[in-house]
């Protein structure tokens, strides 16, 4: 057994079996890429959510849209649904009416990155609520 072992490192079949093998390995991601790419998607009007508005207090106006680009498996993009990705402002830590700048957060399924969002923060403008009643 050890002469065979022997003979077969000699005579250079080792350097053989490990470029097989990288080459194996290559082949097969090349053709795991190819089965499913990565794509890009570009979403150009995804509208704006305000979440976790504090209570006595109101947006004013629109938040309009963002342009959200996306990268993933092209299987994935392309499964997207309408509502699938959602871009929000976390309005919970203001305590008082004003303007704020706020980060703009987006929600994307799983296996889907987001590549970049423009513009990546908005302008809210909070008010007092006031009552329906006089």
């Amino acid at each position: 057994m050890l002469t065979r072992l022997r003979q077969f490192l000699d005579t250079g079949n080792l350097f053989r079996f490990i470029l097989a093998l990288i080459l194996a390995f290559a082949l097969w991601a090349w053709v795991t890429s190819e089965q499913d790419p990565e794509i890009s998607k570009v979403l150009p009007a995804v509208p704006v959510v305000a979440t976790d508005v504090p209570d006595g207090f109101t947006v004013i106006g629109t938040l309009g849209t963002v342009e959200i680009r996306l990268q993933g498996p092209r299987s994935r993009i392309n499964a997207l649904e309408e509502g699938a990705v959602r871009a929000t402002v976390d309005l919970g830590d203001i305590e008082e009416p004003g303007l704020y700048q706020e980060r703009v957060s987006v929600d994307v399924p799983s296996g889907v990155r987001v590549r970049s969002v423009q513009p990546s923060q908005i302008t809210v403008q909070l008010e007092r609520a006031t009552g329906s009643g006089s």
